[in-house]
């Protein structure tokens, strides 16, 4: 069976390309996305998982879809079941 991991530091960079790309801060992307600056940081920076509603609240505010900020960050993993 397959299973799939995202790297959380491929994903925070997609995030912050983003972020950068429509030119918002840290406190911008706060006031459209209700996540603290800091939590954005770590997720930025790949120190933190960020949940599904946090990353749909985050696609939301950056304008873009969930796959478009997952795009890289998905690899398959083997898992062998007993």
């Amino acid at each position: 069976m397959k299973n799939i991991a995202i790297d959380y530091v491929l994903l925070g960079k997609n995030i912050k390309k983003c972020r950068l790309a429509r030119h918002l801060s840290y406190k911008e992307l706060y006031r459209l996305s209700h996540i603290s600056t800091k939590t954005l940081r770590n997720i930025e920076s790949g120190n933190s998982h960020v949940s599904i509603t946090n990353l749909i609240i985050i696609s939301n505010a950056l304008n873009v879809s969930m796959d478009y900020l997952l795009m890289d960050s998905l690899t398959q993993t083997s898992h062998i079941d007993f």
